[in-house]
């Protein structure tokens, strides 16, 4: 079932918010995580649908945080609640000390015979999709070495 705030909070809303105020957010994100995933979910409640006439609740997002080098970061938004294709079981911003952020997404897909399959995705700040590869399994470690090997 096609859940329209899962799509549109990962594919538009996170997106845009990020390339507009991106140094904000992330600095937002490192002082208080707590603060920030609550600021999510005011951000989930208010993202306006078109089809949907009910709105599920929003996620639990967790926050972590990742050093990957002395100059690159990665902030990763875990979506324990995305199930269903399209949605983004993990969100990645990939940063560094001049702020210039990439957007990846872990999107739930299926595959030829409807086995869930998984699309590491990105966004650039023209808001173009990229589509980095297609994953057989939902292993948080291989999003993350993906996207360290991409940044």
């Amino acid at each position: 079932m096609y859940r329209e705030e899962y799509y549109k909070f990962s594919h538009e809303f996170l997106p845009n918010s990020l390339f507009k105020f991106g140094d904000v957010i992330i600095k937002r994100v490192l002082e208080d995580r707590e603060e920030f995933v609550e600021s999510l979910k005011e951000s989930w409640k208010n993202i306006e649908l078109e089809k949907s006439f009910i709105r599920s609740d929003p996620p639990s997002f967790e926050i972590d945080n990742l050093n990957i080098n002395k100059t690159k970061s990665l902030i990763i938004i875990k979506v324990p609640e995305a199930k269903e294709e399209r949605e983004a079981l993990y969100i990645g911003i990939g940063f560094n000390k001049e702020n210039d952020i990439r957007y990846f997404t872990y999107e739930i897909g299926k595959g030829l015979h409807y086995e869930n399959v998984y699309f590491l995705c990105e966004w650039t700040r023209e808001l173009k999709h990229i589509n980095h590869g297609m994953y057989s399994n939902n292993n948080i470690e291989n999003f993350i070495d993906e996207i360290k090997s991409l940044l």
